[in-house]
């Protein structure tokens, strides 16, 4: 068993401290995603800063959509990333809204079910 990645649940450490940590407003957090595409035949190489994206619901309808920065061109209903950042900046509770998702939601995991439970 290896507890950093567990395949069943007898192979999650046992905490031997039953203290819980919550990090407050978790869902105000941020998260950068820096993507790239590279293609070995066609010597293709774009970086976040060349490439336009897209935040899409679990229907796939766009929640966001992100373009490379150009103070020349604007796209309506699209965010202009700003010179100087490496990435799209997408705050953690448009994740998982987009996904339909609620910290709050009780969670049906085994590892949270065992917890429960005990």
């Amino acid at each position: 068993c290896n507890s950093d990645v567990p395949t069943s649940l007898k192979c999650l450490s046992k905490p031997t401290n039953k203290s819980h940590y919550y990090v407050g407003g978790v869902e105000d957090m941020t998260l950068m995603f820096d993507h790239s595409v590279r293609g070995d035949l066609s010597g293709l190489t774009k970086t976040t800063c060349e490439l336009f994206g897209e935040l899409q619901d679990i229907h796939g309808n766009v929640v966001r959509r992100f373009i490379p920065y150009n103070p020349k061109s604007y796209i309506p209903n699209s965010e202009m990333r700003d010179f100087d950042v490496p990435g799209d900046i997408i705050r953690v509770g448009d994740l998982l809204s987009s996904v339909n998702v609620s910290l709050e939601d009780i969670s049906d995991s085994p590892a949270a079910i065992q917890e429960r439970e005990t």
